[in-house]
């Protein structure tokens, strides 16, 4: 996983649309993520 920092400088600076694929992410942490603009997830392991 990368950090909040870097996927926000990904979505405002290089426009990518931002998603969680296959992850070990906590519900919780991947809940920060759609807070800050994360579309998609795949599924949390």
């Amino acid at each position: 996983m990368m950090s909040i920092k870097n996927f926000k400088f990904m979505q405002e600076e290089l426009h990518i649309i931002g998603s969680i694929g296959h992850s070990s992410a906590s519900y919780a942490l991947a809940e920060e993520f759609f807070k800050n603009g994360c579309t998609l997830v795949c599924h949390l392991w």
